[in-house]
């Protein structure tokens, strides 16, 4: 590899370097304002010349920045739009499956503390349980997962699930992976 190639790859951690440098100076500064043997004019004066500096020095990458966040916030429309879409088409065609509640997940269920209006039995799921739906989270489990476990098994799998539901997570982690993506470049 020559040199060329691996400044290259290099160069947008030299650059989260500089501006991470530039940051701390800044802040550095502030706290020089504050030493007691300095007048009280050149503090005032300081702390200007430092916000004018620090103008300066990024006036040449500012519009780069603003370029970058509308980048970042069409991106992030565009995967949590994307993602909305797949889910909710994966989410009706589990749906539309013959799912009867059994007995034994409607005792599990109270067990767990979780609504039956709150769990969908699914047959021929990939995986055992799990939480989806932003607003009204809903908790899909495995037909084949009630046949194996035991009750109280079930109970502490469904308990788990409605954890999630009670706080939210599938709209927390929407709202993760849209801030995410909002700043990719970061």
């Amino acid at each position: 590899m020559n040199a060329k190639s691996a400044l290259m790859r290099e160069l947008p951690l030299l650059v989260l370097f500089g501006l991470i440098v530039v940051a701390i100076m800044v802040l550095g500064a502030h706290h020089v304002t504050d030493l007691p043997f300095l007048a009280f004019g050149v503090r005032d004066h300081l702390g200007a010349l430092c916000l004018i500096a620090v103008h300066e020095l990024l006036r040449p990458v500012h519009y780069g920045f603003h370029a970058l966040l509308i980048a970042g916030f069409a991106f992030a429309v565009w995967d949590r739009v994307r993602a909305f879409r797949h889910s909710r088409w994966i989410l009706e065609m589990l749906q539309k499956q013959d799912s009867q509640p059994l007995g034994k997940l409607i005792e599990a269920a109270g067990r767990a503390g979780i609504a039956m209006t709150e769990v969908v039995p699914v047959r021929g799921l990939p995986v055992p349980a799990f939480t989806a739906g932003w607003l009204r989270p809903r908790v899909y489990v495995a037909v084949e997962l009630i046949d194996v476990l035991a009750v109280p098994e079930l109970a502490a799998v469904l308990a788990h699930e409605a954890y999630h539901v009670w706080r939210k997570d599938p709209l927390r982690l929407f709202a993760l992976r849209f801030m995410g993506a909002l700043l990719f470049w970061v």
